[in-house]
């Protein structure tokens, strides 16, 4: 039987929306990774339009050999060709290995919870991982924003604020959403210490820090909202971050390289475009 793919895709992404569809672990997909699903699912209807194609999903549960050989090979020629699509478009290895991470997924939902089998299409999808380099901020830098109250006092509220946060992202290592979730029974108080407890919202691993007094005293300023730390925007959290930091006089020129099929291009950024440089 031939099914239409982004019919079957709407389906899995409803399907994940209302909890049909769990992680293996039986807990609930997060907003992020439906939206995730969304982008990839508007992507790739804009490449069935450019390349003028109509992608449909047999089920292979009777199928051949013959048949098993043609559809692998046609759909190594999507791949490629959709690989082909994000990198004409600017896209990074890392941005194209999310959506072949996202579409296996849907091939593995179609195969065990819809009974469409597609276990030999799974493998046509392979995702090259680049691991981004760290930039780490050096201890002076630390504590330049914990220390210098000349350099506090020309902040206004809003980079009071960014400051704080950024900091404390620091000492924590946390991810943005999770400290963004920070709440003051995260706090537990033993031995003469102060200590964060936290489960990743994304891993579901718990974390347990044992926290400075400076944390403190931020997480004080805060907690009577509710949250340890004053909500934002991810986006324009990273936007402060790079003023906050030019107005420290942190303005040395990091590089900044990803790779596009396994080739490394510098990064440089204009005021209204990015450009690559090889």
């Amino acid at each position: 039987m031939i099914y239409n793919f982004e019919t079957l895709f709407i389906r899995f992404i409803v399907s994940s929306h209302t909890g049909r569809h769990k992680q293996l672990n039986g807990r609930r997909l997060r907003k992020s990774v439906i939206a995730k699903y969304r982008d990839t699912l508007h992507s790739i209807v804009q490449f069935e339009s450019e390349l003028n194609i109509d992608l449909h999903i047999c089920d292979l549960k009777k199928a051949g050999k013959n048949l098993l050989k043609s559809e692998i090979k046609r759909w190594d020629r999507i791949s490629a060709k959709y690989a082909k699509f994000l990198f004409q478009r600017g896209c990074f290895d890392n941005y194209v290995s999310s959506h072949f991470k996202i579409i296996k997924v849907f091939f593995r939902y179609l195969t065990v919870e819809k009974l469409i089998d597609c276990t030999v299409i799974i493998n046509c999808f392979k995702s090259v991982k680049e691991q981004i380099p760290i930039i780490v901020l050096e201890q002076k830098h630390i504590a330049f924003l914990t220390g210098n109250e000349k350099f506090a006092a020309t902040l206004n509220a809003r980079f009071i604020a960014t400051k704080d946060i950024f900091v404390v992202g620091c000492f924590v290592g946390l991810r943005f959403g999770d400290l963004m979730n920070l709440r003051p029974n995260n706090i537990e108080c033993s031995s003469g210490g102060n200590y964060l407890r936290v489960t990743s919202g994304k891993t579901n691993t718990e974390t347990i820090l044992k926290l400075p007094d400076y944390v403190i005293t931020i997480f004080n300023k805060y907690k009577k909202t509710g949250k340890l730390l004053p909500q934002i925007s991810n986006s324009q959290l990273n936007k402060n971050i790079k003023l906050l930091c030019e107005a420290a006089g942190w303005t040395s020129v990091i590089g900044k390289s990803r790779n596009q099929e396994g080739i490394p291009h510098t990064v440089l950024k204009t005021a209204n475009h990015i450009v690559f440089a090889i």
